[in-house]
């Protein structure tokens, strides 16, 4: 299928065109052949699928019902029925024979771009530009899981032969393998410098093939070990844009952008053959450290990554260190960890929950001088929960207990330790290195073999990336000690400097800085081509503007954005930037606000106001029962849609008596 509306059949063994099937007003963007090769199945921007018969090129019928572009198609293993993916955010399922949906399955908060089914017909995958994929039973038309990874939209989808795992291709420049009965992420393929359009998986399931637009080129992955095998270019500087194996697996056919050129290669000794680059592969664990401001998280992370006390202040934002753990070496995967210091004052919270998805373990620090020390633990909780789907190991630290001891139980401790599901408890002290230094017992401290043992490296998702790519990660991230924003023009001088005997390009560092940011270790502007080395910045402005959100001096939870942009509201004890920088870093922390769900835009009026339904303090009471009573329906979560009508109706200049 092409943009010039047609679908073009060929054979692969001459070469020849052998049937040109015309019709679709609208690009085609998928075609599929039923597994008895006697229909293909054309997806068109016109909003319609077409069934065509293979032998003579007759068009049988068309079916419709989408309301959108027709982003994807797939011919189920049955022949007789196909599953269909649109721009207006459903998936439908079609009777081939009868040409009746069968069902239409919503739940996506995004466009479509791909759909693929597993060999039963029972299970399928969806993805969608919301960067999530949706995992379903056809046959309950239930939503099973939806999987959160990918920072962008996902372009391309397969199930492995065995339906057990699928692959996907993002924007966001990498490939993911996931278990799908688990919803997990089992590792991430890294290398392509640009988005991947197109994944494919061998009939056999132990080869991946993925294509990538502006990099121009086509990469075969092992599917188990994460290892690049081979990366083709076309002849002419074509860019691939879709990719498939043949049945038997023996050839990949792939098509071309610019000149519609359709490539067939052979394949033979792959697995034989080395890897075209060294590449690293590594499990990383992402440590967080929980708990009340003041409580000496800050004191304990600097114990746990210098080994000395260091009296801090509360911490604004967060702050990431690598922590050096005594870990058991893997044959397969490096292992290493991240700490993440969150600032534990109320205002940092809502933002946080950006920051602790994919962690590994959390250690929830608590004062254990006060009457009650887990009054706030389970607002940590809420939010782990929130932002980690699965089961995660959570340790109880008593921090400070240099202070006055631990004034609770121990038999209060372990109730609560059981009843929450912390793995284990532990008292310590960042002054006296009690169980937290390396140097007072002369190894690694209790608090490091805890965290080393209840990670569980074995179930964390492992990632392959190539040496070249690793080499410029880590020297970005040193950056990020010395300067807050830079262009990536000045990025890349710095690293040439830090590099100066490795050769890369402008595409490398790029793709370095947006596998940094799939990790929320930096942040990519979408205008100005700026970078944020120090994340953690916006944090502090953002914390910010939701104080002056709940300060409105009628508790409705808004702020105006002029405000924000004019610097009208209070940013004390925030780290400031230059004023021409922090312009361009108050737009895109409003932007990240929006995008992420922390906030809604509504125009009013007095101009656009920042709504945060989590920071609405007024009485939802309606006093006495109305004399006209008047129904309305809204779909969404009761506290959004609440907080955006009372913000609304406040600033629609209708009403005299606001209470």
């Amino acid at each position: 299928g092409s943009k010039d509306r047609v679908v073009k059949v060929w054979d692969l063994e001459t070469g020849e065109c052998r049937a040109t099937l015309s019709g679709h007003t609208g690009q085609v963007r998928s075609v599929s052949i039923t597994p008895d090769a006697e229909r293909i199945l054309s997806a068109s921007d016109d909003k319609t699928i077409r069934i065509w018969e293979a032998r003579s090129g007759r068009h049988l019928s068309t079916l419709t019902g989408h309301s959108g572009l027709v982003m994807s198609v797939f011919a189920m293993g049955d022949g007789r029925r196909a599953l269909s993916g649109s721009s207006d955010k459903t998936i439908k399922l079609w009777d081939l024979d009868s040409q009746r949906c069968l069902t239409t399955l919503d739940g996506h908060s995004g466009e479509i771009w791909s759909v693929a089914v597993a060999h039963d017909g029972k299970r399928a995958v969806s993805g969608s530009d919301s960067g999530l994929l949706k995992y379903w039973d056809l046959e309950t038309g239930e939503s099973l899981a939806t999987l959160k990874g990918h920072l962008w939209s996902i372009k391309s989808v397969q199930i492995t032969p065995d339906g057990r795992q699928t692959v996907s291709g993002s924007q966001d420049t990498t490939l993911r393998l996931w278990e799908l009965d688990e919803g997990t992420c089992v590792g991430t393929f890294e290398g392509h410098r640009h988005q991947v359009l197109s994944v494919a998986i061998s009939p056999d399931g132990s080869l991946i093939a993925s294509t990538s637009f502006n990099d121009e080129t086509l990469r075969l992955w092992d599917l188990k070990a994460g290892e690049c095998l081979q990366e083709l270019t076309a002849e002419h500087h074509e860019s691939f844009v879709s990719v498939t194996f043949s049945p038997d697996g023996t050839r990949l056919i792939t098509g071309c952008a610019e000149t519609s050129n359709i490539y067939v290669y052979h394949l033979s000794g792959l697995h034989a053959a080395p890897q075209i680059d060294v590449a690293r592969r590594y499990v990383n664990a992402k440590v967080v450290l929980l708990g009340e401001s003041g409580v000496g998280k800050s004191g304990l992370a600097h114990r746990l990554i210098d080994d000395e006390f260091v009296q801090t202040h509360s911490t604004h934002g967060m702050q990431v260190w690598p922590l050096d753990l005594p870990i058991e070496e893997d044959e397969a995967f490096e292992r290493e960890a991240l700490l993440w210091d969150l600032a534990g004052q109320e205002d940092y919270r809502l933002i946080h929950q950006l920051f602790l998805d994919e962690t590994a373990l959390a250690l929830m620090l608590v004062n254990p001088q006060k009457d009650d020390p887990f009054a706030e633990v389970g607002d940590w909780e809420k939010a782990l929960s929130a932002a980690v789907p699965r089961d995660i190991a959570k340790l109880m630290i008593a921090a400070r207990v240099d202070v006055g001891g631990v004034r609770v139980s121990r038999k209060k401790i372990d109730r609560f330790l059981k009843e929450h599901g912390f793995a284990a408890y532990l008292e310590t002290s960042a002054k006296r290195g009690d169980a937290c230094s390396d140097k007072e017992s002369g190894e690694p401290s209790d608090l490091k073999r805890l965290i080393a043992e209840h990670i569980a490296w074995k179930d964390l998702p492992w990632t392959s990336t190539p040496r070249l790519l690793a080499e410029l990660k880590t020297a970005v991230l040193e950056i990020t000690e010395d300067v807050a924003l830079l262009r990536f023009a000045g990025l890349e001088q710095r690293l040439r400097q830090s590099l100066p005997d490795e050769t890369f390009g402008e595409p490398d560092v790029r793709t370095a800085v947006t596998l940094l940011a799939n990790h929320g270790l930096v942040l990519p502007f979408d205008f100005g081509d700026l970078v944020l080395l120090k994340p953690h910045l916006l944090n502090g402005y953002a914390a910010a503007v939701i104080r002056a959100a709940r300060a409105h001096t009628d508790e409705i939870g808004c702020v105006a954005e002029a405000e924000v942009f004019r610097r009208g509201i209070d940013f004390e004890g925030v780290e400031r930037l230059e004023h021409s920088d922090e312009d361009l870093l108050l737009r895109a922390m409003v932007q990240t606000l929006l995008d992420r769900s922390l906030c809604i835009a509504e125009e009013t009026p007095d101009g656009k106001q920042l709504i945060f339904p989590s920071q609405y303090r007024r009485e939802r009471e309606i006093a006495e029962y109305p004399d006209v009573y008047v129904s309305y329906t809204f779909s969404g979560e009761l506290a959004t849609v609440y907080t955006t009508l009372v913000v609304r109706l406040w600033y629609s200049q209708e009403f005299d008596n606001k209470e």
